[in-house]
């Protein structure tokens, strides 16, 4: 499958969870991007002109703040990187989120390699027994961290939809072994 076509069927889930989900939904469209944009600018300068502010005003800005990168404006999070620009934290439109998703992977696999040898190492010399689900929730663990270094609404929830779409992290998991089938044995003596 070509990533364009992964791509297509990854945004359709995603719209089928933000129309399940309530008005409140971390997943914003384009056009819910723009107007929650477009309300916390107008809440910026209501607030520097000393006018009155509604309750929406001092909600938009209690959660979320703008950022001017170039000739765009981005949503981020109210307060992320007051002190530091690293620790700024931005909201993602639905339409970016595969792409985000994919990064986080690359960075993940490329940075993280040693991390998880380090990890696997030490928890193999603790416990002796990995299950086999710990190579995907490591994955999971990983790719969450990383993508909420930089992101707001990068949830667990599309995470696994991304890991379940993703063909490279399907050739990654391992099959389970199967063991010895005593049904046949047991039939031989009757």
């Amino acid at each position: 499958m070509s990533v364009d076509s992964v791509k297509k069927i990854f945004n359709e889930k995603v719209k089928e969870m933000n129309d399940a989900s309530s008005h409140m939904s971390l997943f914003l469209d384009k056009e819910r991007y723009n107007d929650i944009l477009r309300e916390v600018k107008d809440a910026q300068i209501l607030r520097k002109n000393n006018q009155p502010l509604t309750s929406k005003h001092y909600r938009r800005l209690k959660k979320y703040d703008v950022m001017k990168i170039g000739d765009t404006q981005k949503l981020t999070e109210s307060g992320s990187g007051e002190n530091d620009d690293s620790n700024i934290r931005y909201y993602c439109k639905t339409e970016e989120l595969f792409d985000v998703l994919e990064t986080a992977l690359v960075n993940m696999d490329t940075k993280g390699q040693e991390v998880k040898d380090t990890v696997l190492f030490v928890i193999r010399k603790i416990i002796l027994f990995i299950p086999s689900f710990l190579n995907c929730c490591f994955f999971l663990s990983v790719m969450e961290t990383e993508l909420k270094k930089k992101y707001c609404n990068g949830t667990r929830q599309l995470i696994d939809l991304y890991l379940a779409l993703c063909e490279q992290c399907q050739l990654k998991k391992k099959t389970p072994k199967r063991g010895l089938v005593l049904s046949h044995y047991m039939n031989s003596r009757c």
